[in-house]
């Protein structure tokens, strides 16, 4: 317990980090309360105090890892007024921000929380005021929040946690000798609250509950109709690329008459006119109507073409029909049910166009 002697009344930030319980009182009143076993996890109050003397009280118990109790009372204005830093940020023809987490923050053994450190909030919102020209790299495992500076920056680059030439390879990205590629394995969410996964943690009475059942990653927003920030399968270059002559069939067996393969042609054109680059042809199947609890679409296949400017190249590709089984639990064996099924064809998740077909037979077969 101390006390604090504000010369002007004023917008403060109170600000925790800490591993279990930790809670902040001013003047008594709770203005931070994070009281339970939790992982190394950072709490921010937004608070306005008189000018003149304040009590300060911080409380706080250690239960299991490391015990880390830290706390700040930091003038909101001092933070977001800086003009060394801002006449530098007006003058520069791109600014490189690196964000996310590190070992101490994400790792196997814990978990982090969605939205980035504060401080790193703090920065981006400092930064993106004075300019637009921001190129993002994200240090990150999973998502993250991104959604409040996706439409104040030029460029994101997920860069995951690339280990030691990772600063090489980043800067042969933004320097644009290499064309970046790569598409999400993931989902980013525009926020948190409302997904399967927001109330997943931290465990109740050490248990983790899963109750996505069959739907998980994209397979939830699909069937819940949520747009994400970012989808699967997303990911730019700079290059452009367009499909066409999409052609989506079922092969029959010589014997039998039953089908055997899905069949997908695709022409992928390099639309831009400066750079050759990489985009991945993704299919997804699902029935046309599913049932409860049921993905809407899987993803069943895809095929990575390189392309150089304003060439055309064609991509094939064979999914058999099987994949498209169940597993029967009375029978205990896998089923493919005849009917109507919808091939989905494009380069993410969300950016796909639908193909009808039908199986006519249906098939069973042991595990």
């Amino acid at each position: 317990r101390s006390h604090f002697h504000g010369d002007a009344a004023g917008d403060y930030l109170a600000i925790t980090r800490s591993d279990d319980g930790i809670r902040v009182l001013i003047d008594g009143k709770k203005v931070i309360d994070h009281w339970d076993d939790h992982s190394d996890a950072t709490d921010v109050s937004h608070v306005h105090l008189d000018a003149g003397k304040h009590e300060l009280t911080v409380e706080y118990y250690q239960a299991t890892g490391e015990a880390i109790a830290q706390f700040g009372l930091v003038e909101l204005d001092k933070i977001q007024k800086n003009p060394a830093l801002n006449s530098a940020l007006e003058k520069a023809d791109a600014v490189v921000v690196g964000i996310g987490f590190n070992p101490g923050s994400e790792g196997e053994g814990h978990d982090r929380p969605f939205d980035l450190p504060f401080e790193q909030q703090l920065l981006l919102n400092a930064v993106t005021a004075h300019t637009k020209k921001v190129i993002l790299v994200v240090n990150s495992g999973a998502g993250v929040n991104l959604a409040p500076w996706v439409g104040k920056v030029s460029a994101i680059l997920e860069a995951w946690y690339p280990g030691q030439e990772g600063a090489l390879a980043l800067t042969n990205i933004v320097c644009g000798d290499v064309n970046p590629s790569g598409k999400l394995p993931t989902t980013f969410p525009e926020k948190l609250a409302g997904t399967y996964f927001a109330d997943a943690y931290p465990p109740v009475n050490h248990h983790v509950a899963y109750k996505e059942g069959l739907l998980t990653g994209y397979r939830w927003f699909d069937a819940n109709h949520q747009k994400p920030l970012f989808p699967f399968g997303f990911g730019l270059s700079y290059t452009t690329f367009a499909l066409s002559d999409v052609k989506v069939y079922l092969s029959d067996l010589k014997t039998g008459g039953q089908a055997e393969d899905i069949h997908v042609i695709a022409g992928v054109k390099n639309t831009g006119k400066d750079h050759g680059g990489a985009e991945v042809v993704q299919i997804y199947v699902g029935p046309k109507q599913p049932g409860a609890g049921e993905p809407v679409k899987q993803l069943k296949a895809f095929k990575r073409v390189v392309v150089s400017p304003g060439e055309y190249e064609r991509v094939d590709a064979s999914i058999p029909v099987r994949e498209l089984a169940t597993w029967d639990t009375p029978s205990h064996q896998w089923v493919v049910t005849p009917g109507k099924y919808v091939v989905y064809v494009g380069t993410s998740s969300r950016d796909v166009k639908p193909f009808e077909i039908t199986v006519k037979e249906g098939q069973r077969f042991g595990p």
